[in-house]
């Protein structure tokens, strides 16, 4: 679990504190952005598990805007992050344990609280893309499984010979076979 500082009780620089405010709000939004993002990875696992490939394929373009809201909320908030940077004296890490002692007791306390909610959010995501990883891996074995079987291939070889039929460069496992008309 995370553990972070207290805020001080000093006055804050007003410039810093706006700053910390902008950086809060852009974790709010990346939270709220990624946690639809789960909860749309969800559905389309769901809808993928029940084999009905209409509602995948509609699930999957609706988690793009998402996804692209959350790269620019990223892209913003380390533009923030860079103008506190410039702020600060060079050795203090920008972390949040490190920047909420800069703020008043409140944004220092939303800062903190949001980027506890940003981590659980990203950690849903991360979980979901992993579980669907491993079951698109699983589906694919099983399609290539089942293709395999109707087939009749078995390790590259065809159960059926078409007497026709010649091999396109030459002789060799793996080359082309055309068949004549």
């Amino acid at each position: 679990m995370n553990t972070f500082t207290k805020p001080s009780t000093r006055n804050p620089d007003p410039r810093i504190e706006s700053e910390l405010t902008r950086i809060s709000d852009l974790l709010e939004r990346e939270a709220a952005s990624l946690t639809r993002l789960a909860d749309g990875l969800r559905a389309n696992r769901s809808a993928f598990v029940s084999f009905h490939s209409r509602d995948v394929q509609a699930g999957l373009v609706d988690l793009e805007p998402l996804a692209a809201m959350v790269a620019s909320v990223r892209t913003e908030r380390d533009q923030v992050l860079d103008r506190v940077r410039g702020m600060l004296p060079s050795s203090q890490p920008l972390r949040v344990s490190t920047l909420a002692p800069l703020g008043s007791a409140r944004v220092a306390a939303r800062l903190q609280a949001a980027a506890r909610n940003a981590t659980r959010a990203a950690r849903r995501v991360r979980a979901e893309t992993h579980v669907g990883g491993h079951l698109l891996r699983l589906s694919r074995e099983a399609h290539s499984a089942v293709l395999e079987g109707l087939s009749g291939l078995r390790d590259g070889k065809s159960s059926a010979y078409d007497r026709r039929a010649h091999r396109v460069g030459g002789a060799g496992t793996g080359k082309l076979i055309q068949g004549s008309v």
